[in-house]
């Protein structure tokens, strides 16, 4: 993979979209039923197509106006730093209730993903279940090739999009780098840009998935930019991902020093093992 760089302001002289729902779980639906068509919050769970099942109060206004007319959006943006970098979407679809059986498994997922809830928010028994068919989905990247700009997805191509293995480890796994591992995070960013790690003022991991990592640096002279970091293979989990960056930070490192690794030569007969020159 060549290098993806986007300054905000002028350097120095010298992959593919995932489902943007999954990072995410709570959301802004409106709903089309005039004279009243709020965009209300929503809570949903995720079934096995990735098809959002939004669980609506029986009594909600954006309920009522669904039995009505099920045509809706739903606006989807993960809440915190760093996934709210990633991407914002708009799915437009139909929503249509699922079976009693539906309902009651996807209850108890919500139960678990959604704790605590209280007021309107807490679950109730007469809760209902909704399944948003998504027919397109209005899509904008916050990093990478086109950030900044819209796309319209169709719903066989969200549908079809992979969801990616590290969405649920990589919060924890970037904390950790940015907490603990600031230097690693500095020399990675730093050979990602192509530019000396000294001449860094500041470096942050804004993101990693299975084909690499997301990087932001800052230059002592001016100047931030946002950097890809592939990784050599697609990572098969967190465990992996934290290998690939670990790896990257130590070639990073010799490269930065020039090092060349000692080599041992043949063993001679008296078993001695003497030095390649340098």
């Amino acid at each position: 993979c060549g290098r993806q760089r986007q300054w905000r302001t002028p350097p120095p002289a010298a992959g593919r979209r995932r489902r943007p729902t999954r990072p995410a779980s709570r959301a802004t639906l409106p709903t089309t039923l005039r004279p009243l068509s709020p965009g209300t919050y929503a809570s949903y769970v995720l079934d096995a197509a990735g098809q959002p099942l939004l669980r609506l109060r029986a009594a909600a206004v954006h309920t009522r106006n669904l039995a009505l007319a099920p045509r809706a959006s739903l606006f989807v943006q993960p809440p915190d730093r760093p996934a709210r970098l990633l991407a914002r979407a708009t799915l437009i679809g139909t929503a249509t209730p699922v079976s009693a059986e539906e309902a009651a498994d996807a209850a108890l997922r919500h139960a678990l993903l959604h704790p605590g809830g209280a007021g309107v928010d807490a679950p109730a028994p007469d809760d209902a279940y909704l399944r948003l068919t998504v027919e397109s989905c209005f899509y904008v990247a916050g990093l990478g090739d086109g950030a900044r700009e819209a796309a319209v997805i169709g719903g066989e191509e969200y549908a079809s999009a992979a969801p990616d293995p590290l969405r649920a480890g990589a919060a924890p796994l970037v904390a950790e780098f940015n907490l603990e591992r600031a230097p690693e995070v500095a020399r990675v960013a730093a050979a990602a840009a192509g530019v000396p790690v000294g001449d860094l003022a500041a470096a942050e991991l804004l993101w990693v998935d299975a084909a690499g990592a997301w990087a932001w640096l800052a230059l002592a002279a001016g100047g931030d930019a946002t950097v890809r970091v592939p990784f050599p293979r697609p990572a098969l989990d967190e465990r992996d991902a934290r290998s690939h960056l670990t790896m990257l930070s130590q070639l990073a490192w010799e490269a930065e020093r020039n090092y060349q690794p000692v080599v041992p030569a043949a063993v001679g007969g008296g078993g001695a093992v003497a030095a390649a020159p340098q």
